[in-house]
């Protein structure tokens, strides 16, 4: 008779792949404004 398998916690391979999907993609949406946000901040007043 085999034991029942033990559930480990954690994440599966899927669920990290589609968290850095997903940070992939607004790591690409943020980056080009980088320039733009900074540019910006330093012309106002503090």
């Amino acid at each position: 008779m085999k034991k029942p398998v033990e559930k480990r916690g954690g994440f599966t391979l899927v669920e990290l792949l589609i968290v850095m999907a997903v940070l992939g993609v607004i790591a690409a949406i943020l980056l080009p404004r980088f320039p733009v946000i900074i540019e910006t901040r330093g012309k106002r007043p503090p």
